[in-house]
């Protein structure tokens, strides 16, 4: 079985003094999602490391992909967000409808 913790943090208030609960999910992710976790981690790992355009390319193949997830599509959007208008990959993910 697949945990996931999530921490939240609660705000303060006259009531009560701020404190940190930790909420568990038990899930367990299938290979396609998998699969789109590790391509997506993927992407910003090339983007980090300052491959930008590897990590566009990766972007926009897997926007491609009618399987992906909202999360995983979001995540690639997140990530193409960082082009700048004039440049050629921008006018690439225009002409290919992603934006």
């Amino acid at each position: 079985m697949y945990l996931q913790s999530i921490p939240f943090i609660l705000p303060s208030s006259n009531s009560f003094s701020p404190s940190t609960l930790t909420l568990t999910m038990a899930h367990e992710p299938d290979n396609l999602t998998r699969v789109f976790e590790s391509l997506t981690a993927t992407a910003w790992k090339c983007y980090f490391d300052n491959e930008i355009e590897r990590a566009f390319e990766l972007a926009r193949e897997l926007l491609m992909n009618p399987r992906i997830s909202d999360y995983h599509e979001a995540r690639m959007h997140m990530l193409l967000s960082t082009a700048k208008n004039d440049s050629a990959v921008y006018v690439d993910m225009k002409h290919t409808g992603i934006y």
